[in-house]
Order: C-alpha cells, then structure tokens, then sequence
C-alpha cells in the first residue's frame, strides 16, 4: 500500500499525499513512475518523459512528499493517558445521555431493539428509576471546571417519561441556570400540543425521526398494530411550526432511515417541495445498524444497485450545479448527503507529520459522550451499549475499563494504518469494526476498502468542482467541525 493517491477528473490528473495533505497537480507520466510503470508516451519521447517524471518525483521526496515508509500508528499513547483521563474526571462528558426507557410505542421494522439485532436488547417495559436519573443528573453536574452542559434523552421512545423529563429539567436549571442544554431524539407521534410547549420552553435541540414521505415513512415506521405514523408526525412538525417559528428553524432536525429499497428521487422531490421545513443543514440521513441482524427478512425488498447509482449520480449533479453557483438555497437532499466530509477535506491542515501519528474517529470513551442505562451504568454511546461498560452512576469512571478499550482499539489498527494514504482523512471508532463486543477483522477490512474508495471519489469530485469554480467550498470554511 502506498501513502499517496492518484487520481483524475475530466482535466487534470492529481495525487493526494498523506505527508503533507496536500492535492498536487501532475502529469500523468509521474502517475507511472509512481507506479512503478512506464509513461504512456510516444515511442520517441518515452525516456526523456520518464526520466523528467523521476527527477520531479525524486525532487518531492526531497522535500518530505510521496513518503514511502510507513509511519507508527499510536492514537492513545500511555504516557499521555493520565493527563487525558485527568481532564476526563475534572470536566466530565461533554453530553450526558439518558436512557430513560427501553419502551417505545411503536414497531418500525428495521429497529436495533426490534429483536432482529440478537448482540442488542429487544423493546421491554424497563426504564429508569427516577433517583437513578437524578443521581445521573447530580453526577455530571457536579464537575465545576465543566462551563456548558449537555444532558440528552433517549430510548425507547423518550416523550413517555415526559413527566421525569419536565423534573430533570427544572432541577438542573436549578442547579446550574442558563449553562445547562437539554435534547432529544423522538418519533414525533408524541408531540401534542403540552409535550410541544415544554420543548419549546426548555429550548431542546429536537431530533424527529422521519423517513421521508407517506408512502416510505409508513412503509417501516408503523404503530404495534400496523398503522403508519406518517400522519401524526406531520401534524407534530406543523404544530412546531406554527407555536415558534425560531425555534423550529434553529432547534429542529430530521433523521431519515435509508431503509431498502431506497429511492432517493421521491425523498430528494418530497424534501425539495418543502423548502420551509427542510434544509440541508437539518436533515440527517442514516443508513440501517450495519450488526449481524435478520433485519433484511423484515424488508420490502433490496435496493436496485443500477437505479441507486443513476439516482445518486443526479443529486451528484443538484449539488455540483449548487457549488458551480454559489446557491443560497440548496436541496436538502443532495447537502445532507454529499457536503459532510467535504468540510474536513476542505479545512484539512496542510502540514507534516511526524513519526508516530493517530488515527481520527475514536473518542477518548466518556469524554465526548457518557450514555447512561436504564440501571445506571455507563458506556461510551448509545451506538455500543451494552458492549464496553465505563463505570455506573455509583463509581463514576471505571478509569480501568476505558484504558482496556482504547488500548484494544491502538492494538487492533496499529499495523493496519501506518501505510495507507487515507490515514488522515478516515474516520472510524470501535463501533466501526466491532461484532458485539468483540473488534472483527473481516469488518475492518470491508470497512477500509470502503472507505480508501470513498475518499478516492471524493477527492475527485473536490477537485472537479474547484476546476469549474475555485471558490465553490468557500461555504465550507465556516462551519465548525466538531
């Protein structure tokens, strides 16, 4: 494996070097030395092209590029550990999640607790004591060096604690004013008129899940008897809507499921004939939970490989014709889809790097998010409990059970990223790669694949746009990566 990548747009032929995260134009002949191949030249000018290729890529070695020794992949180095979990027991998570109960009152086909999942737990009456929310509460609170808190909710469906909800709230303002912000992810068959004016009130940041519209929504998202929920939930975003209009625009997002067979035309037509409920930057789209499952048996069908890419090759083109002219308004669709990762790639530091390097994605567990069951006990996130437990309402911390998982994660990646060009472009965590709570190797071979190939992509359509328009990512230097 090399630690470059070439590539090429309908122009230009370019190599992305790890080294320096730099995207170098070149000729295609540096291409072939850098292949070890002979240009593709005319017999009569095949030497002296070579040999000008092998001065040029001789002279960017010169100067750190095109490197060709691997570099040593450690991204939780032990002698830094003690100041990290320091900082980690002085400031606490940045957000407290709350699982406050495993009910829900609905049945959506492809659920991670439906029961198709067996490594995750099935729908069930439990929930969360109220001392063991509020001791939660009390816990993270109580870490004075912390300016700003987050405290999340989470199930189940969370809005049928709406009563623990409204205490928790009071108290924590209570006990640290305006610097405590509260959200919540829901299927929105909830929010009346009351559950409306609370979130309102305590300001959430509002997560509703919706599929798309009525003919995919209810496909999946269906109450226990079989009834689509599409039209409740429409009536909650309109309710929102119409009592704040602010708040719906600034605190509200969707989460839509990209549920087999996909069809990316109807949602990109149903979000594009409400541009004042959906906007790029308030859609998210998710792909189903990637765990052994029998999911696929409770599906209406697989997606059309053919179709998909058709479709995918015309939001590919709503966006670069967005790029192309600086457009204020933007299809939700194609933004939520495509302008993600070009905002790293775009604010990426062009430097060098030195011998030993991390790889980006994992948390330190606990510090960026503490996910709290239904009995107290605490995990990294929602996307692995019950795998990985980092202590309990009752003894904060394990310190030892979060060095074993990142000591497991520099272990299982160490000998795997110190060669690959992608290395300071992918993202990936333990739940990336893992099968329960083991890491799996087949998974982590997929998973890399996938993702030298799409950043290869991407990289290609980057360079393409800048060619049409130099500045056409300039609206990607404002947003704040987090």
């Amino acid at each position: 494996m090399s630690l470059w990548c070439a590539f090429a747009t309908e122009r230009q032929n370019y190599v992305y070097d790890t080294s320096s995260n730099r995207i170098l134009a070149v000729e295609p002949s540096v291409i072939g030395v850098l292949h070890g191949e002979q240009a593709r030249s005319a017999p009569g000018e095949r030497c002296e092209t070579d040999q000008v290729a092998r001065e040029e890529v001789a002279a960017a070695r010169s100067e750190g590029l095109l490197r060709q020794r691997p570099y040593t992949i450690r991204s939780f180095p032990r002698d830094e550990m003690h100041g990290q979990i320091a900082g980690l027991l002085a400031h606490g998570p940045d957000q407290l999640v709350l699982n406050v109960t495993e009910a829900c009152n609905l049945r959506c086909a492809y659920c991670t607790y439906s029961g198709a999942y067996p490594h995750h737990r099935s729908h069930s009456k439990r929930q969360m004591p109220a001392a063991v929310a509020r001791a939660a509460v009390a816990w993270y609170l109580n870490h004075p060096r912390r300016q700003q808190f987050t405290i999340g909710f989470y199930g189940g469906e969370p809005l049928l604690r709406l009563p623990l909800l409204r205490a928790l709230v009071a108290e924590a303002r209570a006990s640290v004013g305006e610097r405590v912000h509260f959200s919540v992810t829901t299927n929105g068959t909830l929010i009346d008129e009351e559950a409306a004016r609370f979130l309102i009130e305590a300001d959430f940041g509002l997560t509703i899940s919706l599929d798309g519209p009525e003919a995919i929504h209810d496909r999946y998202r269906r109450t226990g008897d079989g009834r689509g929920t599409f039209g409740t939930v429409w009536r909650a975003v309109d309710l929102l809507r119409h009592l704040d209009e602010r708040y719906f625009r600034e605190r509200v997002q969707f989460n839509v499921v990209l549920a087999p067979p996909v069809d990316l035309d109807a949602l990109d037509a149903f979000f594009a004939a409400h541009p004042d409920i959906f906007r790029g930057s308030n859609v998210m789209t998710a792909p189903l939970n990637p765990q052994p499952s029998t999911v696929a048996g409770r599906l209406a069908g697989a997606t059309d490989p053919a179709l998909a890419q058709v479709q995918r090759t015309q939001l590919w083109q709503h966006f670069e014709d967005d790029l192309a002219t600086g457009a204020r308004e933007r299809r939700a669709l194609p933004w939520t889809q495509l302008s993600r990762d070009f905002v790293p790639l775009h604010q990426r530091e062009m430097s060098s790097l030195p011998e030993t390097i991390p790889t980006h994605g994992q948390c330190l567990p606990g510090a960026r998010k503490c996910f709290v069951d239904t009995d107290g006990t605490f995990f990294m996130c929602e996307r692995v409990a019950p795998a990985w437990p980092i202590g309990s309402v009752e003894e904060g911390f394990a310190v030892d059970r979060i060095l074993a998982v990142v000591d497991a994660y520099d272990r299982f990646f160490a000998a795997h990223c110190g060669s690959c060009w992608a290395v300071r472009l992918c993202a990936k965590c333990v739940n990336s790669v893992r099968i329960n709570d083991a890491l799996d190797p087949t998974r982590r071979q997929d998973f890399c694949d996938n993702q030298r190939r799409y950043w290869r992509g991407l990289l290609t359509r980057y360079c393409g746009a800048r060619e049409q328009r130099d500045d056409a990512f300039a609206w990607a230097q404002e947003v704040e990566i987090r």
